[in-house]
């Protein structure tokens, strides 16, 4: 069995569907050399599934939960996009530390995918003309983590 196939079987545990389906976009832009295209598409699948995560914790009453994703839905509701990228890039931390879903090392390795997304979304040149270029490895990784 191959690496790649390895990661298919990770994805079958993803418990949310379309969790499921944004890190299986991430393995086929992995498996068609698309590494940027990867990395963005984990970081949607990680940015996604906490949130869902935060809200089955609002569906069982954790009142923080519910007070998040009241605000969250609001936000969504009234395009108020400035709330939703503060939303986006503090829900690791958010879920690590007001709802303890995440270990130190785990909230690192997710941040690392963060930042690389950053570096693959945005024309980040890393060397004078040259823009950042994601390696397979790293991809993999990002989408094993």
């Amino acid at each position: 069995m191959t690496v790649l196939n390895n990661i298919d079987e990770l994805a079958l545990e993803v418990r949310d569907a379309n969790s499921r389906s944004y890190i299986e976009e991430a393995i086929r832009a992995l498996r068609s050399e698309s590494y940027r295209s990867a990395i963005i598409a984990t970081w949607i699948a990680v940015s996604y599934d906490l949130t869902q995560k935060i809200r089955e914790l609002a569906n069982s009453g954790e009142k923080g939960a519910i007070a998040l994703m009241t605000n969250f839905d609001d936000a969504v509701a009234q395009q108020n996009y400035r709330f939703l990228l503060i939303f986006e890039g503090s829900i690791i931390e958010t879920a690590r530390k007001d709802f303890e879903m995440l270990q130190d090392h785990e909230a690192k390795m997710l941040e690392r995918i963060k930042e690389d997304r950053h570096l693959c979304a945005h024309p980040a040149f890393v060397d004078g003309g040259v823009l950042f270029q994601p390696t397979p490895d790293m991809v993999h990784a990002h989408i094993v983590h």
